[in-house]
């Protein structure tokens, strides 16, 4: 049942329904850490649902908050991924300050901490402006 719910907010949220976006963007707040491979891949269908027609600065202090209740492990790993994903298409200005006190405050080893300035890097070299002569 929580799963057709699920799909039906998300249909709703493609066809334009704001309501839809609230009531997920709601449940995905509240609920709890994945802990297993099917609760993995509901969260990673949130998340990609979420992203239409998202508002950017809202979303990404929501996605940060769950990098920071979720453990990263094999299981949780593509949550991480999409996550990420979705940070690499947002705008610098809008993003460096959440990702680098998400590094202060996050319990980051090496490997997702080279991954977090990673994104930055290279959204700073997307954006920077290139000169040809």
């Amino acid at each position: 049942e929580k799963n057709y719910a699920i799909n039906e907010l998300i249909h709703l949220l493609y066809l334009g329904n704001k309501f839809a976006y609230e009531a997920l963007l709601d449940y995905f707040i509240k609920a709890e850490p994945a802990k297993t491979l099917e609760e993995a891949h509901v969260k990673v269908k949130i998340i990609n649902a979420l992203q239409h027609n998202a508002e950017d600065e809202k979303l990404i202090g929501n996605f940060i908050d769950e990098l920071l209740k979720t453990p990263s492990n094999n299981t949780t790993r593509r949550i991480f991924q999409e996550i990420f994903r979705y940070f690499e298409r947002c705008p610098l200005e809008i993003i460096e300050e959440p990702l680098m006190n998400y590094l202060e405050r996050g319990k980051c080893g090496q490997k997702l901490k080279a991954r977090v300035l990673g994104i930055i890097d290279g959204i700073m070299e997307r954006e920077r402006p290139h000169w040809n002569f």
